[in-house]
């Protein structure tokens, strides 16, 4: 789980967005899209807008805010100045413990899954991450979530913010 410089910052002007992500996630049994990208140039507030979900105030003009971070199962920040954010390693790792514990009260065959299950286990122990990250991704996140057991009645989301900041700060690959 990472941080960000923005955290607890109010997000002003642009609660519309809010409205749409929430439209999207209410949309989603409908449509034929599986998620969001955000997108817009340096500085327009793509990570306040991320912050703002993540830890949303406490006020009535954050009821939107409120609304998407309970549905928010897991989040990760990429920070160029901060190559640890940058690790796929600690990604996958963040992603996972993070979901054991929101979904705890959604699927506890998931989080059985992620403590007893011996493929899920293994894909998640760090050696096995950095040979294979995608491989690790898939079998112990992606695969898990797509197996339970009824599906929630309402969508939920994986935050990742600034995902291309490895790709800018020269971040290549992880030792092995």
């Amino acid at each position: 789980m990472t941080t960000c410089h923005l955290e607890r910052k109010r997000f002003y002007c642009r609660e519309w967005a809010f409205v749409k992500l929430t439209h999207c996630l209410e949309q989603r049994g409908s449509c034929k899209t599986t998620g969001a990208v955000i997108v817009g140039g340096p500085g327009s507030g793509k990570t306040a807008l991320c912050c703002e979900i993540v830890w949303p105030g406490s006020g009535q003009s954050a009821r939107p805010q409120r609304s998407l971070n309970k549905r928010l199962l897991a989040y990760h920040f990429c920070q160029a100045q901060d190559v640890k954010t940058l690790s796929v390693t600690d990604f996958i790792v963040s992603i996972a413990e993070q979901l054991s514990q929101k979904l705890s009260p959604i699927s506890e065959e998931f989080c059985e899954r992620l403590k007893s299950d011996t493929e899920v286990v293994n894909s998640l122990q760090r050696e096995n991450i950095v040979k294979c990250p995608d491989d690790s991704f898939r079998k112990g996140i992606i695969v898990p979530l797509a197996e339970i057991k009824p599906p929630p009645s309402q969508c939920y989301f994986v935050l990742v913010d600034s995902i291309d900041e490895s790709h800018i700060s020269g971040v290549k690959f992880e030792k092995k």
